[in-house]
């Protein structure tokens, strides 16, 4: 039953079984045996259902009937099906059963029948784990994104709400809420959830779990009700608890908690997940506050006390600079401007101070601030400093005396240059993840060859925005590429072979690892002096440890790969040259499942789907087809008098004789032993019977020196 020798599959780091057509297990190897954490006697000659009964129950049985009758492979994916036998997930992983992707396979018998199912299974574990890890980071970045606007709007109900949705979402809580600080007392600012406190509840800051960690600015993460605590529950039936405090400038402002009806619902990743949002929070409700305080005072000092760490300025009437304070003089000094420094800018136009493509804009604001127009002006600016780029938020607003005339303008900017490049850099992880995730799920749709190479040219001819994509073989007898699938290529490109890299001038080509840039393609090739494309990014595709070809993405001349690019390609081309594997594997595998093993013809299966398909051809066109059957006279006395291998090489060399006096479209196949059948499409009966005395008669001719060896 089992194609490799016991020792052999013993050492695979994944799990064999080998099940009987009766569905009786005949092998299981050491790696699958240590997981089930059982012994080979428990399990060996023990009926499929009885040791697996989750086989069953999981209407799983089915594939292994499928694949006993059809003599096709069948695969299970961990994605769709799970797992095929119950198996622990492991110390390292929080997973109840370990994912699998299993794959069953026929096993032949010397008849050419299945005799059994080949049965490979593989821990999907980790994979999962990842994606589940990917995807609560993807949503904790979302979430911190909706904070961060919060903040920009300001409004204290929005940036509580959006707190509060978050923590029950990325907790799996079943209540949540925020309490602050007011005046010795906390008061619930918002609940959601299954919370029994209605909002601007407020209670006294000695009792309760939450006011305990108000009071001791120390999180809290329990399990149970604790006396000593005196805990109260937001929710009716909650059996865990994790409260973590807002704190904002060394003091407690207030109380992030979250509730569960499990019983220890929250781990250490729970609370260290509060934690950041508590940072944020803080940031957020405190940044509001200030802000409603601001819109209710507009007073000048206070505008000052807001902006204080910022870079701030104070103009005139006529936008000439009355004073600056520390922060415009370290940005001047960073900027290589000592002529702006602290009493060298006063009295001077602020408007000199703009990049010059910005100067128009904000004299106007600034003139629009002094009539009382507008009350302030909030915008973000790129401020470019010789190599350096620098991004301001630059707010201004009015200065006014007590009888409210406006005497000036107050302005600050603030750098937020970490801000944008951190924001832009999160934007392209997160691109990247997702053009990853999209360019696995191509790469694992694809079974046959010619679907995954179009496939994946596409791909990368769409995401790329490629003047071309294609996929060069390498052909290792030849020592060359061949193309074999391109997009938005001429069609010189397929009657082209191209040499070896190390062929090239090392100044013409840069080598990134995996991934290489030729400037010109035009150096690649003689045959390719007129095309207008001019460099190309080439990744190199690995199948089993060896160069299989080169995925290449063509650019014109206006623009060249980006660093993150190249990061693209190398992953796509590792990933692809395991699809690639497993596109040949497959390719392999449904061949075998077609073809006799000893004469190399077609088999009895596939003679069935000929003759189907010559038969309706037939009635369809209204044509003539023949069925030839060969049989070998007194084959049994030839195989008792020589031998078995004696018989295989005669039926291997009748096979050659046969084949070498038909057409390309006959179909010769070995109907089974001695026996043999011809499909001749297009032939009627006269015909056919000429084909097969040709046959005889030459088999006749060169049997006997054949016979003589």
């Amino acid at each position: 039953m089992n194609p490799l020798p016991p020792e052999t599959l013993d050492m695979l780091p994944f799990g064999v079984l080998s099940v009987t057509s009766d569905l009786t297990i005949a092998f299981a190897n050491r790696w699958l045996i240590s997981q089930m954490d059982a012994s080979p006697e428990s399990v060996q000659g023990k009926m499929l259902t009885d040791v697996f009964p989750e086989i069953n129950e999981a209407q799983k049985l089915y594939a292994f009937r499928l694949v006993l009758e059809s003599a096709q492979p069948v695969v299970l994916s961990a994605a769709l099906h799970g797992y095929l036998i119950r198996l622990g997930g492991g110390l390292q992983t929080e997973l109840e059963y370990m994912p699998q992707e299993v794959h069953l396979l026929p096993v032949f018998g010397t008849s050419g029948d299945v005799d059994g199912v080949l049965v490979l299974i593989y821990d999907r574990s980790k994979a999962v784990t990842q994606q589940r890890l990917l995807k609560n980071e993807i949503r904790r970045t979302r979430l911190l994104q909706k904070i961060d606007r919060a903040m920009a709007a300001l409004q204290l109900d929005d940036c509580l709400r959006i707190i509060v949705e978050g923590m029950q979402e990325l907790l799996a809580a079943d209540s949540a809420a925020v309490f602050l600080r007011r005046k010795g007392r906390l008061e619930t600012a918002i609940c959601a959830g299954d919370c029994r406190f209605a909002e601007n509840t407020s209670f006294a800051a000695a009792g309760g779990a939450s006011a305990w960690v108000a009071r001791t600015g120390v999180p809290l993460l329990l399990d149970k009700p604790r006396r000593e605590l005196q805990y109260r529950m937001l929710g009716e039936n909650s059996r865990s608890f994790l409260g973590v405090p807002l704190v904002f400038q060394g003091r407690v402002k207030g109380v992030l908690a979250v509730e569960s009806r499990l019983p220890a619902a929250f781990t250490a990743d729970s609370l260290e997940t509060l934690e950041m949002l508590s940072s944020r929070a803080a940031v957020a409700i405190q940044n509001a506050i200030l802000y409603d305080e601001e819109q209710k005072r507009r007073s000048y000092f206070q505008t000052i006390l807001n902006q204080s760490s910022d870079i701030i300025v104070s103009l005139d009437t006529d936008l000439r600079i009355t004073m600056v304070n520390a922060g415009w003089d370290a940005f001047a000094w960073k900027s290589g401007a000592s002529e702006w420094i602290g009493h060298k800018a006063v009295q001077r136009s602020v408007l000199d101070v703009f990049p010059r493509e910005h100067r128009a804009r904000w004299k106007a604001i600034l003139h629009e601030v002094l009539s009382g127009k507008v009350e302030s002006q909030s915008e973000e600016l790129y401020w470019p400093i010789g190599e350096h780029e620098y991004w301001l938020n630059v707010r201004v607003a009015p200065l006014h005396r007590r009888d409210g005339t406006v005497i000036g303008v107050v302005a600050s900017a603030r750098d937020i240059t970490d801000i944008i490049q951190t924001s832009r850099q999160l934007e392209r992880v997160n691109q990247q993840l997702s053009t990853l995730v999209e360019a696995m799920q191509i790469l694992n749709a694809q079974l046959s060859v010619r679907a995954l190479l179009d496939a994946s040219v596409n791909f990368l001819y769409r995401i790329f925005d490629a003047a071309g994509a294609a996929f060069y073989a390498w052909d290792a007898e030849r020592s060359d590429f061949v193309l074999r699938s391109a997009r938005g290529l001429s069609e010189v490109y397929y009657s082209i072979r191209l040499p070896s890299l190390e062929t090239l001038p090392e100044e013409h080509i840069r080598h990134f690892g995996v991934t290489a840039y030729l400037a010109d393609v035009r150096l690649w090739s003689a045959g390719l002096r007129q095309e207008e494309t001019r460099g190309v990014l080439l990744g190199r595709v690995f199948s089993r440890h060896v160069l299989a070809g080169l995925l290449a993405v063509y650019f014109d001349h206006h623009r060249l790969p980006t660093p993150e690019e190249r990061e693209l390609l190398e992953s796509f081309s590792t990933q692809f040259g395991v699809a690639l594997e497993n596109a040949h594997a497959f390719a392999e595998q449904q061949e075998l499942a077609l073809t006799d093993a000893l004469t190399g013809l077609a088999n009895r299966r596939q003679f069935n789907e000929h003759l189907l398909d010559a038969v309706e051809r037939a009635a369809r066109y209204h044509e003539s087809a023949t069925l030839v059957m060969v049989d070998i006279d007194d084959f049994k006395s030839f195989n008792d008098t020589f031998g078995h291998p004696a018989g295989d090489e005669l039926l291997k060399a009748l096979a050659i004789i046969m084949r070498s006096n038909l057409r390309r479209l006959d179909l010769l196949t070995r109907y089974g032993g001695e026996e043999f059948a011809i499909i001749l499409p297009k032939t009627d009966l006269h015909d056919g019977y000429n084909v097969a005395e040709r046959l005889r008669a030459s088999v006749e001719r060169q049997m006997p020196p054949i016979l003589a060896d």
